[in-house]
């Protein structure tokens, strides 16, 4: 029985066993067999049309959905005719031959006489007739599996027809054909139903996210992707919304955040799972296509919506706490969008809006992902979020929580992208973010765990090494007090320096940290002076490091030493214009100073010793001078005897303000002006040092003589036992003896002060002497009755005072006792044994004591001057009386200094010698009128007050008058209240000032000025009340231009005026551009 299409159909309607499959197999028989006949003869291509069509009508018609649904229906014959479907649709795109069946030239009068008969069928009949069986309901999965690949097959066909010359009559999309009948037209709401219904097969839904992909690609108007994502609930349907475009189609993100916003508590629990869906697909479609790329998208055109759909699912997740009452997020989400800042770094939009969120897991997730960012991410985004955040947290240490420390890994993994095991260097502007972060970061206590000092060296020693100049502007801020703000931060950004100096060993190794010796050379000579400028506490410091720790650098360095001094003169010059000095500073100039006098040569010295005495001027008084003790006696022991530099201004005020020790190391260079010195210590420097000058015992013989004034009357008289001791006086003997004998040589002169100043050694010596003894005193009397001339000598033993001596000089030396025989012999002194006329030499009473026990209780020796001794006496001196030859006249030198400085114009001066001259000479401070000069400087000096108050100058000038006035009080004390009445005058000025400050500044700058000051009088409180009750004013920007008010500085006066700004961007309020404008300048 010949084969036909009809017999074919009639026995796929059998119910008989296998009939129906057989018949299947048949039907594709016996097309193939028609289609190598028109293969092989080329017959008529309308008849092998119209069989095509014939057996596709058979294919697409037999089994409708009521039959599939029949138990008697063989359904393997059904899907066995799907897949001939899709056997002769291959031939159809893979065969020109059959191709050409389905040219849109190509007219069929049998069906349609103005289309493509096959084309047309295809793309109404059988497309439709397959989306029953693929759509229905209660059909077998395999069925349903195989009418969609039917689909899928009919739509590649399209592809390729579309692709070919006749695109313009075949096309997927009904938006890009001109041919309506040829358009494939799908129901893109069953298909996107059924790939969303959980109670689907997964095999249906597989091949139908195939098909809809598919069809999506050649879709221009998202239509598939709009359909999908209206009713898609779980992630096998989500995950293809993403490479179908969903993130182009404003109506599917529509459709997708109307389900992802949550608008009550209530619903947060649903649109949560439903949240974490979206995510997971996001998620498994980029974990899908991370190699393929078949979905990428412009991150500048995109990334909005990505982030527009992050944060609302981040809301709806706020809106359902899920652990402890506390909102956690998924892990989902957290991959989602680590996938996306991995695949897409470029996406900054989303970093942006992870940082804002302030999770912790938003944290750690940009942590994670870092390393792939553009160095512009770092500098513009984390960076400054990292400052932000570490700014919030305590100054007191490191707090321990979690996301605290992803902050801190966050500044780590910027300092191991760019800095750590690796060789390059990164942009200068990402090396300055990186290097405020790693500061910030030390301020707040992580210093030791995370090696950050010696990153920050490293960060130094890179930049520089390429050249950028900025490092020279970096530098700094690791030395201002307000970023060291405590002693711990402190020390750690010395530290950091001293390794960027190489004065200390870095832990990164040769390879990283440590550059060649031509390098860390020219880093050491630039960051040197760059420091050497800067003048704050942490600067002080770390030079006092170096100074104590690293003596060679010092010395290798002298540029920078000089620039050191140079700045700090320039600070004590503010100071001096302020008329006063911060406690810190001061303190730590005290420590800086003395560390750079144990390491500076001589020509560096005398700078040290005047910055010092600018100190001591500014701090308070004996303390501050006794702190610097030390570092001036350092200073001072470097100076060379010849061009020492040391003027007279500078020694004088060395002496009016120096402690002991000072003034005793100072002798060595002005031994004479350290004679008369209050303290005997220092009067022995001076003898000891003015023994080998002649010249100068010669020209300052009278301040010899007065040097030892005090080994008589003691000035201090202490009330315990020991002070009869005399301890002071016997040490100042013996460094005066050998002094007295070079006098008495080169001044005959003063041979009577020189015989009894010895004498008086010699009874201190007694006193202290274990066997009540004077023998240290004979080599000096020896010398004495040896080298002195002899018209002195023998004056000296025929006048009145020196016959009453005679007895104890002879007794005590021999060279005397022969001079005394020698002249016995002239005749001109005669012994004499009457015990009546013996003297009293109270004076020297253990030395007369000695001589008493030395006779043995014989009658003591007197001699008197014979007739021709006095004859020789008055031969020699050339008057009647040797006592008015010796009446020296002895004016205190210590008063004509005071009236010479008065006179120059050095009043402060002269009364500070003044004060001197009262403590030291009690009675020619009265005698000499020294007194009335006190008394003068109230009208010549000190501010006069007139009926409308103080003038204008006067009150520009208030800080110099402050101190002065102050000053005089401490000085004299008694005086300045009971004749000059300075408390009454310094109160009218300082209500007269705080009026001015309230003018100008206002109340709170007026309360600031008070407490400066410690005005806080009943009338100063009366007029800041009154002041406060007032109209506000704003206040004049006006400041007195002689000396600028203290208040009206942000920061101490001692920090640069840019420090309030690195403040405002270590804490994130402003960008790190804020400092290109630093500069540092001599």
């Amino acid at each position: 029985m010949a084969t036909t299409w009809a017999s074919l159909q009639a026995r796929l309607q059998s119910t008989v066993d296998y009939e129906q499959s057989d018949a299947a197999s048949d039907l594709f028989d016996f097309w193939f067999s028609l289609a190598a006949d028109f293969a092989q003869t080329g017959s008529n291509i309308v008849i092998m049309q119209r069989n095509t069509r014939q057996a596709l009508e058979i294919i697409f018609d037999t089994y409708p959905v009521q039959r599939i649904r029949d138990p008697s229906t063989d359904l393997y014959a059904a899907r066995e005719l799907f897949r001939h479907a899709q056997a002769i649709f291959e031939i159809l795109r893979t065969k020109p031959k059959f191709t050409a069946l389905l040219d849109p030239f190509l007219i069929d009068t049998m069906h349609d006489p103005s289309v493509n008969s096959l084309s047309l069928y295809l793309a109404t009949t059988g497309v439709h007739s397959l989306e029953l069986v693929a759509y229905g309901d209660n059909i077998h999965s395999g069925t349903r599996v195989d009418a969609i690949a039917t689909l899928e097959s009919l739509l590649e066909l399209w592809e390729f027809l579309a692709a070919g010359p006749w695109a313009h009559s075949y096309s997927p999309s009904p938006s890009q054909s001109f041919s309506p009948g040829c358009v494939l037209t799908f129901q893109l709401a069953h298909l996107a139903q059924t790939i969303s219904s959980v109670s689907t097969d997964s095999i249906v839904r597989d091949v139908a996210i195939v098909l809809l992909q598919r069809i999506a690609r050649f879709d221009t108007s998202y239509a598939p992707v709009i359909a999908l994502s209206r009713v898609a609930r779980d992630v096998l349907a989500l995950s293809p919304l993403w490479s179908m475009g969903v993130l182009a189609s404003s109506a599917a993100m529509e459709n997708l955040m109307s389900k992802v916003v949550a608008t009550s508590t209530e619903h947060a629990a649903a649109k949560a799972l439903y949240c974490t869906a979206v995510m997971e697909s996001l998620y498994e479609a980029l974990m899908n296509h991370r190699s393929s790329r078949e979905w990428a998208f412009n991150a500048d055109v995109h990334e909005a919506r990505l982030t527009q759909l992050f944060h609302a699912c981040l809301h709806t997740y706020k809106l359902h706490p899920n652990e402890a009452n506390r909102a956690v997020l998924p892990d989902a989400y957290l991959h989602a969008m680590e996938s996306i800042l991995l695949n897409y770094p470029d996406c900054v939009g989303i970093v942006q809006f992870a940082l804002d969120t302030n999770e912790y897991g938003m944290v750690a997730l940009i942590g994670r992902t870092a390393h792939v960012f553009a160095p512009a991410v770092w500098t513009d985004l984390v960076l400054p979020f990292a400052r932000a955040q570490l700014a919030l947290l305590p100054l007191q240490g490191v707090s321990g929580n979690q996301r605290d420390q992803e902050i801190v890994n966050l500044v780590r993994e910027a300092c191991r992208l760019y800095y750590l095991n690796i060789d390059r260097v990164p942009p200068p502007l990402l090396g300055r973010n990186v290097f405020l972060t790693v500061i910030q970061a030390i301020r707040h206590g992580y210093i030791e765990t995370e090696r950050f000092t010696e990153i920050l060296a490293l960060i130094l020693h890179r930049h520089y090494s390429m050249g950028h100049v900025q490092v020279y502007q970096w530098l700094p801020t690791l030395l201002l007090p307000e970023v060291a703000h405590n002693h711990k931060t402190r020390r750690a950004l010395v530290e950091a320096v001293l390794i960027a100096l190489g004065l200390q060993n870095s832990a990164f190794g040769l390879e990283n940290a440590v550059m060649s010796a031509e390098t860390s050379r020219a880093i050491s000579d630039a960051f040197s002076v760059i420091v050497a400028k800067l003048r704050t506490g942490p600067a002080d410091m770390l030079w006092h490091e170096i100074c104590l720790n690293f003596g060679p650098f010092v010395h290798e360095h002298r540029s920078a030493l000089a620039a050191l001094l140079h700045s700090i003169g320039l600070e004590l010059d503010a100071c001096a214009s302020r008329g006063v000095i911060a406690v810190d500073r001061l303190e730590s100039l005290t420590e800086l100073l003395y560390a750079m006098s144990t390491r500076i040569d001589a020509s560096d010295a005398i700078a040290v010793v005047q910055l010092s005495l600018q100190v001591i001027q500014l701090g308070a008084g004996a303390i501050t001078s006794n702190m610097f003790e030390g570092t001036l006696v350092n200073a001072l022991d470097l100076l060379s005897d010849k061009d020492n530099g040391l003027d007279l201004v500078t020694t004088e005020l060395a002496l009016s303000v120096c402690g002991p020790r000072t003034r005793a190391a100072l002798a060595r260079h002005v031994p004479h002006l350290c004679l008369e010195d209050v303290d005997p210590m220092v009067r022995q420097a001076a003898l000891r040092y003015m023994l080998p000058r002649p010249d100068l015992i010669r020209a300052h013989s009278l301040a010899v003589i007065r040097s030892l004034y005090w080994i008589h009357n003691p000035m201090f008289k202490a009330e315990d036992a020991s002070a009869k001791l005399c301890v002071d006086q016997l040490a100042l003997a013996t460094e005066a003896c050998p002094v007295l004998v070079v006098l008495a040589e080169v001044s005959p002169l003063y041979v009577k002060e020189c015989v009894l100043k010895l004498l008086s050694a010699a009874n201190i010596s007694a006193v202290n002497d274990p066997l009540s003894e004077a023998k240290f005193i004979l080599p000096h009397l020896d010398r004495l009755a040896t080298n002195v001339p002899r018209n002195a000598l023998i004056r000296l033993v025929l006048s009145p005072a020196g016959i009453s001596l005679l007895p104890l000089l002879v007794f005590l030396s021999a060279k005397w006792q022969q001079l005394v025989q020698e002249m016995m012999q002239s005749g001109f002194v005669v012994e004499s044994t009457d015990a009546s006329s013996a003297t009293d030499a109270s004076e020297f009473s253990k030395l007369d004591r000695m001589m008493r026990m030395n006779r043995r209780g014989a009658t003591p020796r007197t001699f008197h001057c014979t007739v021709l001794g006095r004859d020789t006496l008055t031969q020699l001196l050339g008057s009647e009386t040797a006592d008015t030859a010796h009446n020296v006249p002895s004016r205190n030198q210590l008063h004509h200094l005071i009236v010479a400085e008065h006179e120059k114009g050095g009043f402060m001066k002269a009364l500070r010698l003044a004060n001197t001259m009262r403590a030291w000479y009690p009675d020619d401070y009265v005698e000499l009128g020294t007194h009335t000069l006190v008394l003068q400087v109230k009208d010549a000096h000190f501010p006069r007050m007139s009926m409308n108050g103080f003038a204008p100058s006067t009150l520009e000038a208030f800080s110099t008058y402050y101190r002065i006035m102050h000053e005089v009080k401490l000085l004299f004390p008694v005086e300045s209240e009971s004749i000059l009445q300075l408390s009454t005058l310094l109160d009218a000025l300082c209500l007269a000032k705080l009026h001015e400050v309230i003018a100008i500044c206002g109340c709170d700058a007026a309360r600031t000025w008070m407490d400066l000051h410690g005005f806080h009088s009943a009338t100063a409180a009366a007029a800041l009340q009154e002041a406060s009750r007032a109209v506000v004013k704003p206040p004049l920007p006006f400041i007195p231009s002689a000396v600028p008010l203290p208040m009206a500085a942000p920061v101490q006066p001692s920090a640069p005026l840019w420090v309030e700004t690195m403040l405002h961007v270590l804490d994130g309020d402003l960008p790190a551009l804020a400092l290109d404008s630093i500069t540092l300048t001599e």
